[in-house]
């Protein structure tokens, strides 16, 4: 048998009330309370609830960072009449939101912000170019790429080739060369 999915508010008030319900006719008022919060509860959708067990249903808000089959979105408007995503989804976002998405985690919002930084700049994240110039995080030195990065890092004019990790960990970007105002 299947959980029944009922809101964060339906929730409250079952727990509220789950020990007073002597008979019938209390479970039915309570049924029709419970279902007040939003749309009205069927009386065998609440017993299954109580015996089976419930699933909340996720609340969604605007500015929320969602998982949607793997992509990491935002919530730019919220309201009684549904959603719309920054991901493009249109009007099947509704469904969508209802039946396959869940909060992002912390990692998951920090790893798209930084993907859609070097989009912005019409890179992928960490790809860096000749002509790049980077800011050392220890002592604040200003390096230049010498040659376009790869998966296994990026050759700096004084410092040689440095692994891609260590160029995340030690190194910020501070003007792409296509930016720079220095160089043709």
């Amino acid at each position: 048998m299947e959980k029944v999915k009922i809101t964060q508010e339906q929730v409250k008030l079952i727990e509220d009330q789950r020990n007073k319900m002597e008979d019938y006719k209390i479970v039915k008022t309570f049924a029709e309370m419970v279902g007040e919060s939003s749309n009205r509860i069927h009386i065998d959708e609440l017993i299954r609830a109580l015996y089976v067990g419930y699933e909340v249903e996720p609340e969604f808000e605007q500015g929320d960072w969602i998982v949607i089959n793997g992509e990491t979105v935002r919530i730019i408007i919220s309201s009684r009449s549904g959603y719309m995503l920054d991901g493009g989804y249109g009007e099947k976002a509704n469904h969508i939101i209802r039946e396959f998405a869940r909060h992002a985690t912390a990692e998951e919002i920090a790893t798209e912000k930084q993907r859609r930084w070097w989009a912005r700049h019409d890179r992928d994240v960490w790809e860096l170019r000749k002509g790049d110039v980077l800011e050392s995080q220890k002592n604040g030195k200003l390096v230049t790429v010498l040659n376009e990065s790869n998966s296994l890092g990026g050759c700096l004019r004084g410092l040689g080739h440095i692994r891609i990790s260590d160029l995340k960990s030690s190194f910020k970007v501070v003007c792409f060369a296509e930016d720079r105002k220095d160089i043709n």
